[in-house]
């Protein structure tokens, strides 16, 4: 499918069908979309590079989640969309023969990549990378789109990736390398040329609170880019209770939003339940509690209060870094991967 303007929108890692289907999840993606392709006509944008990961779960769809999935690509019937398969489109680690956004291949505006392609736009050589491609075969182009894992990005905030490809290696053969996967985004500068993890649009989880969400574009004259802030979906907050009573309560951060509140000092039960009333009121995206302090009872035992709310992801880093096994890295993935798919 030919590009037909110089400057090109990139995203990545929708993620359709997080959060297991929900309801709230899926407007925030509808809403999400209608304010990019705002951004798109106004902008005059006609061609859309998508990076991997459309849908969430690898096994799969909910038909809640395919119906929002159609939807959202009838929105994009105006303009032409390339799309990289991910890994989370795929059922087999491996391969990306089968993916679950095959579906949309045949449409006219639609060009879907399962393997290494390459495609000539403007006087450029541009490389599309889906998941699993050989990249030791890779030609001498100005561009790569891809889904990859590259040493030493942020896979999450408690660890970087360790194995994946070189960033050395990759330059050597194109300068400018774009990709997906990785959720925190992240540019480098390296003296043979530039890597960008564009991220993804809307933040997901409490681990990208404090990474600013967007879309990228592209200008294929000058090989430079721009990065939009995504100023429209909800974000996440943890606010601790010993700095709202130090500070005051700020609603502000609550509507609309995710909010998480860190119980981490000793409170009178009943006006802690005020204060949660409050939030509640004020109708945040979604509400839960950490209890991080665990007060004593008159004779030293522990209160019947319990922690909530753990970051699953987080524990399990921790406790995997503590033991020492044979082949750990492989099993803390398995892990981690294991509990993606469960969620």
């Amino acid at each position: 499918m030919k590009i037909e303007k110089p400057k090109i929108a990139i995203f990545s890692d929708l993620h359709l069908g997080k959060h297991n289907n929900s309801a709230d999840w899926h407007q925030v993606a509808i809403d999400w979309c209608d304010w990019f392709i705002d951004e798109l006509r106004a902008k005059k944008i006609k061609d859309v590079i998508f990076m991997g990961d459309w849908h969430d779960n690898r096994n799969e769809i909910s038909v809640h989640t395919l119906d929002v999935s159609a939807m959202l690509i009838d929105k994009f019937a105006d303009f032409n969309l390339h799309m990289v398969v991910g890994n989370h489109d795929i059922p087999y680690k491996h391969s990306t023969e089968v993916n679950s956004v095959s579906v949309f291949a045949n449409r006219p505006n639609i060009e879907v990549y399962t393997q290494l392609t390459y495609v000539e736009a403007f006087d450029r050589k541009l490389c599309f990378a889906p998941w699993e491609s050989d990249l030791t075969t890779l030609d001498r182009c100005d561009a790569v789109f891809g889904h990859l894992e590259i040493q030493t990005f942020k896979m999450g905030t408690a660890r970087a990736c360790t194995s994946g490809w070189s960033a050395t290696d990759l330059l050597k053969k194109c300068k400018d390398i774009y990709s997906g996967h990785f959720h925190l985004r992240c540019e480098k500068q390296y003296k043979e040329g530039n890597i960008t993890y564009v991220g993804n649009p809307f933040q997901m989880d409490f681990g990208d609170r404090h990474d600013v969400k967007g879309y990228y574009v592209l200008d294929l004259d000058s090989m430079s880019h721009v990065f939009y802030e995504n100023n429209v979906s909800p974000i996440h907050h943890i606010v601790k209770l010993s700095e709202i009573q130090k500070d005051g309560f700020h609603g502000t951060k609550v509507v609309n939003n995710n909010i998480r509140m860190e119980i981490d000092v000793d409170i009178d039960t009943k006006e802690l339940f005020k204060l949660f009333d409050k939030v509640a009121s004020l109708r945040p995206m979604t509400f839960t509690q950490d209890y991080t302090f665990i007060a004593q009872s008159p004779t030293g035992a522990l209160a019947d209060v319990a922690p909530a709310n753990i970051d699953v992801k987080e524990a399990i880093e921790e406790y995997m870094s503590t033991i020492d096994v044979y082949g750990k890295a492989k099993a803390k993935e398995y892990i981690l991967d294991l509990y993606d798919k469960t969620k």
